[in-house]
């Protein structure tokens, strides 16, 4: 049923739509926004990180990506130190290459 569950959110394009309201959110302004974006980008990776990490590499080459978002902000003084937190273990979490697939790894690191 869990399958099912993060299966229905990919077919819904639910990373469009954390890429879309954290590009168009300030973490200032709505810092709800960005905490329940990192809390799905968080349930996603502990599901299954490939699907966010496949995502990821659709989008490199758009100047507005969802891994472009999260890495300025990272850098960024507009965000809460608790915030910068939890977006540096997403990154990790994407970028880890031992949590990877031998077939996803040479697709993500190239």
């Amino acid at each position: 049923q869990r399958e099912s569950f993060y299966s229905t959110l990919v077919d819904a394009d639910v990373f469009e739509a954390v890429e879309d309201a954290l590009w168009a959110a300030s973490p200032q302004k709505y810092p709800w926004v960005w905490q329940a974006s990192v809390d799905v980008l968080h349930n996603m990776l502990i599901h299954d990180s490939a699907l966010l990490r496949t995502f990821l590499v659709c989008r490199i080459p758009s100047k507005r990506s969802l891994l472009t978002r999260l890495v300025t902000m990272v850098v960024s003084q507009e965000v809460t130190p608790g915030l910068v937190h939890q977006l540096m273990e997403i990154l990790r979490m994407v970028l880890d290459p031992d949590a990877m697939q031998p077939s996803d790894k040479d697709v993500f690191l190239d």
